[in-house]
């Protein structure tokens, strides 16, 4: 699968367990200095709302995109990119599709906070 078809299409990807392969493999390219973090952000705000499972969602939310905005982007571009992860965070917990799963909500909500620049994001 190329980058090009894993920004359109990672959320097609049957099993989870290759969504989160794939995911770690490209943060580990990111880290080596192979794929640009910038990048990475991209296939993930168009897919996270897609994502389905549980433990993908909180390792996307606890430790990929944590460690792609802190350590890869450069801090011009990190407000604008908390502020669409931020909308895609509210837009994934109102969709309701964890609502059973409360370490999803807890991770979702942490990091809506952790995000929220504005007052109005408050």
């Amino acid at each position: 699968m190329t980058l090009k078809a894993l920004e359109t299409g990672l959320h097609k990807l049957v099993s989870s367990l290759d969504r989160k392969r794939i995911l770690n493999m490209m943060y580990d390219l990111t880290k080596s200095g192979q794929l640009p973090a910038s990048r990475v952000l991209k296939i993930i705000f168009n897919y996270i709302e897609h994502e389905t499972a549980v433990d993908v969602l909180v390792d996307v939310y606890s430790f990929v995109i944590p460690a792609l905005m802190s350590k890869f982007l450069h801090l011009e571009v990190n407000e604008e990119r908390n502020t669409q992860i931020f909308d895609l965070t509210i837009k994934i917990m109102k969709s309701g599709r964890f609502n059973d799963y409360v370490s999803a909500m807890e991770t979702l909500l942490s990091s809506a906070i952790q995000l929220s620049t504005s007052p109005a994001q408050h």
